[in-house]
């Protein structure tokens, strides 16, 4: 829809229907101002795309140099809607985390049904008495406090080695390409419920691609 909207917002611009222009331009930042405030991680990242396109085409309208003052106003109240969004480290901090929480708890209670157990057959090996649930919970949760703690500090040259390091940790011991999730010789409870935690993370989001198009 916002690429729809984008190209004829442009064929209106050189047209010279600015107002036609100014409403799909102003369509597309409503619609982008809303996915920037999802809780899914997935939407972020393909707003942060659009956003670059949209920045761009209003850039492209502004400097036509045709743009009436409250037409130009619209479009910047727009921008500003759009800059003061959640961001993405809001998506990890509710979205993502329980994602990984509520996939844990079906993994504990056994409770999959028939597509769980078709789309992941390697997770129906996991030995649920042998691992220490408590600590798979906890583990997540560390690791998405560690992420978010990263993405939001303002210094983009010390977010960068801090989400870096958070994905690392996120990672440390996964091995999704993995067939079986059995316990590990003499693995304690607390140690194969951190591994079973860092398997599920395995599939994370690049976090620190996603920082860079948010800063960009």
């Amino acid at each position: 829809e916002s690429d729809v909207l984008l190209t004829r917002a442009m064929l209106e611009a050189h047209s010279g229907d600015n107002d036609g222009c100014v409403r799909d331009l102003h369509a597309v930042q409503r619609l982008l101002t809303h996915q920037l405030n999802s809780p899914l991680l997935l939407d972020q990242l393909s707003a942060y795309g659009c956003s670059r396109l949209i920045c761009q085409a209003i850039g492209a309208a502004a400097a036509s140099g045709t743009l009436k003052q409250g037409e130009a106003e619209e479009l910047e109240q727009g921008i500003k809607a759009m800059a003061a969004t959640s961001g993405w480290t809001e998506a990890v901090n509710i979205g993502e985390r329980w994602r990984y929480l509520e996939i844990a708890g079906i993994l504990a209670t056994g409770h999959r049904s028939a597509d769980f157990r078709q789309l992941y057959p390697a997770w129906n090996t996991v030995d649920v008495k042998a691992a220490d649930w408590n600590a798979a919970l906890r583990e997540i949760n560390r690791c998405m406090d560690a992420v978010v703690a990263a993405g939001r500090l303002p210094d983009m040259k010390a977010r960068v080695p801090a989400i870096v390091a958070a994905e690392q940790q996120m990672h440390a011991g996964a091995n999704p390409a993995a067939k079986e999730m059995h316990p590990a010789a003499a693995e304690t409870p607390t140690a194969y419920g951190v591994r079973i935690a860092h398997w599920l993370m395995a599939d994370f989001f690049p976090v620190q691609k996603i920082s860079e198009l948010s800063t960009q």
